[in-house]
């Protein structure tokens, strides 16, 4: 999944992939975002931000940025879609940001079984831009809460805790792992799980 927020924003500021499909709604702020289904499994992946080519449109430049997923046991590229920014620079504001969801099927089946659910490990790690390490000052752990409000004024979804998280001693690996059970926000609070030395 790729996604854009910004005002104005159409389906023409998207572009999918076959077997894909895109979206462009304003119900959690005006965005559009794009999807592409994908058969995960145990491996290491890379996922990328990658320009790629200039559009006019009524004659102002606008550029196209892709997100791609690497499987390294083949080596082979996913292109997962495209969406589209104006001008012709692009230039990161210095914040990143990686966010895991889980999808309930309780209002299409039944409340899913939380301690049926399969181990699961999601390690983050080699940030990189333009090919090299990204310079790091701190690491944040954000968990939605009941109290949580996004920075449009929007309410968030509140969804159980269900992921530890954690750390490597330099910043530069963040890893993840699913419970099997619904814990309080006391025993996984938001934290800096690591910030630069002075």
């Amino acid at each position: 999944m790729f996604n854009g927020d910004s005002q104005g924003l159409t389906l023409a500021d998207v572009r999918a992939t076959s077997g894909g499909f895109v979206e462009a709604a304003d119900y959690e702020g005006n965005f559009v975002s794009g999807r592409h289904p994908y058969p995960w499994t145990s491996g290491k992946y890379t996922f990328s931000l990658r320009r790629m080519d200039t559009q006019i449109v009524d004659g102002k430049p606008y550029t196209w940025v892709g997100a791609f997923v690497r499987e390294h046991a083949t080596s082979r590229d996913v292109f997962v879609n495209a969406l589209r920014f104006p001008g012709e620079k692009l230039v990161h504001n210095g914040k990143n940001a990686a966010f895991l969801e889980f999808y309930s099927t309780e209002r299409i089946y039944s409340p899913p079984d939380i301690s049926t659910l399969p181990p699961l490990e999601i390690k983050l790690s080699n940030l990189r831009f333009n090919g090299m390490p990204a310079d790091l000052t701190k690491v944040d752990a954000a968990f939605i809460r009941h109290d949580s409000k996004r920075p449009d004024g929007l309410g968030a979804p509140v969804s159980p805790n269900l992921i530890r998280v954690s750390a490597s001693e330099d910043g530069r690996e963040i890893t993840c792992r699913l419970q099997n059970r619904i814990f309080p926000d006391s025993e996984e609070p938001n934290r800096t799980l690591w910030s630069l030395k002075k």
